[in-house]
């Protein structure tokens, strides 16, 4: 099994976890804040973060279950 692999779910994970629980540290980034400019407030961008989370979740478990390498 690739570490990588492992680290991109765990990053994943992370990303979902922070934006459910609405942490102010991770929502007033600057590339958050950017974000939630373009895209209509910070709810939206919560919503957003949740789904590219849970892509990066699943693109890593794809990987360990089929034993292919991200990197």
């Amino acid at each position: 099994m690739d570490y990588m692999n492992i680290l991109f779910t765990c990053i994943g994970v992370f990303v979902v976890f922070a934006s459910y629980k609405n942490y102010d540290w991770f929502m007033n980034h600057r590339k958050a804040l950017f974000l939630s400019k373009l895209i209509g407030g910070r709810e939206r961008t919560r919503i957003f973060y949740i789904g590219l989370g849970m892509v990066i979740v699943g693109v890593g478990l794809f990987h360990i279950m089929t034993g292919t390498s991200i990197s």
